[in-house]
């Protein structure tokens, strides 16, 4: 790092180990030709990523537009719904970004990447062992390191194949909305010409007439549906429906 961030202290020790960001001693950190003279500290190289272009040689053009009299770097603390605190980066009173820590239990959440996420999996595993190195002596009959491994890869190479639906045709073709008309009994394909209130359905497990693949045809039909076989909480809204509002 270089003198101004260790003078300012962006970072502050954790008593598990490791480092958070100090969320309470933010500072004015420079202009962008300040930062250019600190290119070659690590944290002010990855701001000026956020505050320029042509590969960081060039200060972005709407940035550029702003007062010189208030252009400089400023910080403030994004804190996640996990508990953890990024580093919100301003320029001229613009969010430009935010800086994050990676960590084992943040690393498949912050880097979408397969590629990169596997290799710093490596390192954090290398890293978790040399610092708990009890869990991989005596009698385990569990192999930890294996068993992460295992995780880290499946979830870099497998994870957005399995969770995203990507190239997949299972969805291609779009689903058109059913709805219940509540004056014909009868279940019908919703349409431009016709208004209807779309009402949500019970929750949690409630006897039910279900459609199913093997009726729904049926159920197009008129008077194929009986109110009474749904819930009480289905029968009053037919009853509300017809209602002029």
């Amino acid at each position: 790092m270089c003198r101004v961030c260790r003078h300012v202290k962006l970072l502050k020790p954790m008593d598990g180990g490791g480092f958070t960001w100090d969320s309470n001693k933010f500072s004015p950190f420079g202009t962008y030709s300040q930062l250019l003279t600190r290119n070659h500290c690590s944290i002010c190289r990855l701001i000026l990523s956020l505050d320029t272009v042509d590969g960081g040689h060039t200060l972005h053009p709407r940035l550029a537009q702003i007062d010189r009299e208030i252009q400089g770097t400023q910080f403030h603390a994004q804190l996640l719904p996990s508990g953890e605190v990024m580093l919100g980066v301003e320029y001229g009173m613009t969010t430009v970004g935010a800086l994050r820590l990676l960590t084992p239990d943040n690393l498949s959440d912050a880097l979408r990447q397969p590629c990169p996420r596997l290799a710093l999996g490596t390192l954090f595993l290398n890293i978790y062992n040399k610092r708990y190195p009890h869990l991989l002596e005596g009698d385990q009959r569990v192999d930890f390191g294996k068993i992460r491994s295992w995780l880290y890869e499946c979830n870099g190479i497998h994870g957005e194949l399995c969770n995203s639906l990507g190239n997949t045709q299972r969805y291609a073709s779009e689903i058109p909305p059913i709805l219940i008309d509540v004056q014909d009994n009868c279940l019908v394909q919703a349409a431009s010409a016709e208004k209807y209130f779309t009402l949500s359905s019970v929750w949690g497990k409630v006897k039910i007439s279900q459609t199913i693949n093997a009726n729904i045809q049926d159920h197009f039909q008129k008077s194929s549906m009986d109110p009474s076989q749904y819930p009480n909480t289905n029968t009053r809204r037919y009853d509300i429906s017809p209602i002029p509002w």
